[in-house]
C-alpha cells in the first residue's frame, strides 16, 4: 500500500494557490476596475501559497515559521478571500475586528507552540477560527 506524503500534498496545495493567484492578478489587471475583489482574492491566494510552502517545511524550518507564521498566513488568507467577496458584492468590509481576532489567535497559538506545547490545543484554536471564517463567508 502506497502512502501519500503529506509534505507533497501541502506543497502542491501551495503551488496551486500560487498559480491561481497569478491568474486572478492577471484578471485584475485586464478587467474593468469596476469589478471589485479580484485584488483581494489574488493577494489571499498568494498568502495561502506562502503558507503552504511554510507548512511543507515542517521539521526543516523553525517552528515559528512552519507553525505559527504559516497559520497566521493561512488565517489571514482565508479572511482576505472573505474581504474580496465583500468588495465584489459592494459591501464595505470591517477589517479591525477580524484582524484583532486573528492576531489574538496567533498569540494563543504561540503560547501552545512554545510556552506550553500542545498540538491538540493548536488544532482546536485553528479549527475554531477557520470554522468562524468559513461560516461568515458562507
Amino acid at each position: 500500500m502506497n502512502l501519500i506524503d503529506l509534505r507533497t500534498v501541502l506543497l502542491l496545495a501551495g503551488v496551486m494557490s500560487g498559480l491561481m493567484s497569478l491568474a486572478l492578478y492577471s484578471l485584475k489587471r485586464n478587467y474593468p476596475a469596476s469589478i471589485k475583489g479580484l485584488g483581494e482574492w489574488s493577494a489571499a491566494l498568494l498568502l495561502l501559497f506562502v503558507s503552504g510552502l511554510l507548512f511543507s517545511g515542517r521539521g526543516k524550518l523553525p517552528d515559528y515559521a512552519s507553525i505559527t507564521f504559516s497559520n497566521f498566513l493561512l488565517w489571514s488568507g482565508v479572511y482576505l478571500t472573505y474581504v474580496g467577496s465583500q468588495r465584489f458584492f459592494g459591501v464595505r468590509p470591517r477589517l479591525a475586528p477580524w484582524m484583532t481576532l486573528i492576531t489574538g489567535m496567533l498569540l494563543v497559538s504561540v503560547w501552545f507552540t512554545f510556552v506550553e506545547p500542545s498540538y491538540r490545543a493548536r488544532l482546536v484554536v485553528s479549527n475554531l477560527l477557520m470554522a468562524s471564517l468559513f461560516g461568515v463567508h458562507a
